[in-house]
Order: structure tokens, then sequence, then C-alpha cells
């Protein structure tokens, strides 16, 4: 089992990205005043959204370990029970994203999941690395004809 252990101040660095842009002209301390709520607010939805996910893991590895125990002792009624409560915890766990979905927007959601599954002491790619361009093709042999004959008529133009 990986314990979550994320830096909340990396997941709330994403709520930054997601602000209002910065207060300009007339009511920009209302303006400020509603992005530090704004960015308060996604911080603890981000708190809450860890909180959520360790106990998940956490409740998912007891119920695996009970599963297990169950199967190899042949406990039919107490493995159907924690069958069950697996299941349920796992509706449970879907209902509960969904809802931070909701609450964050599927972008920033997205971002603090792939935080999560990459899990603690590395950041999370937030764009693809572009790759290095092709190099061009080597000329066709009639190509290079045509620029010899360039290069040795501007060399007699110059010449002669």
């Amino acid at each position: 089992m990986r314990t979550v252990a994320i830096s909340l101040s990396l997941l709330a660095s994403f709520a930054l990205a997601a602000q209002v842009p910065e207060p300009s002209g007339k009511g920009a301390e209302a303006e400020a005043r509603a992005a530090a709520a704004a960015e308060a607010r996604t911080r603890t939805i981000a708190r809450m959204l860890v909180q959520v996910e360790g106990r998940h893991r956490a409740q998912v590895a007891d119920l695996e370990r009970i599963v297990r125990l169950c199967e190899e002792s042949r406990h039919d009624v107490e493995l159907r029970l924690a069958i069950h409560a697996r299941h349920a915890e796992d509706e449970d766990y879907r209902a509960r994203m969904r809802a931070f979905e909701v609450d964050l927007g599927a972008v920033l959601y997205a971002r603090f999941r792939a935080a999560m599954d990459v899990g603690p002491g590395s950041e999370p790619a937030l764009r693809a690395i572009p790759a290095e361009p092709p190099p061009p093709p080597e000329p066709l042999p009639h190509e290079i004809e045509e620029q010899d004959a360039a290069k040795r008529a501007r060399e007699e133009e110059g010449g002669g």
C-alpha cells in the first residue's frame, strides 16, 4: 500500500494557476479578497481530497487483508461481508471523487489526481516534453548539382 504524503503546498500551487488574474484598477482590494478566499477554499478542498484518498487506501488495504484471510480459512460468510464492504467503500470513494471534481473543476481535479498518483517526492508532469525536431532530409543528387551550379555562377560573376 502506498501512503498519501502529498505536499499540500504542491497541491495548492495548482490552485494558483486556476485563480483569477491579477487585480487591477477599480475594486482591486475586493478582487484581491475574492482571490484570497478562492485560494483558501481550494487549499481546504485539497486537504480534504488528500484525507479522503488516505482513508480510502487504508480501508482498501484492510479489507483486502480480511478477504485474503477469509479465503485462506474458508469463512464464506465473513468473505461475502468483506467483499460487500469493499464494494461499498469503492462506491463511496467514487461518489466523493465525483464531488471533488465538481467542486474543483475537471482540469484542476485532473492535476490533483496526477499528483496523488505519482506519489510523494516527485513533481507531476504538467505538460509533455516536446521531442526534438527531426533533422532535415539529405538533398537529392540533382539538388546538389543545382546548388553547385548556382555557387559556380556566383563565383564567376564576382571573379570575372
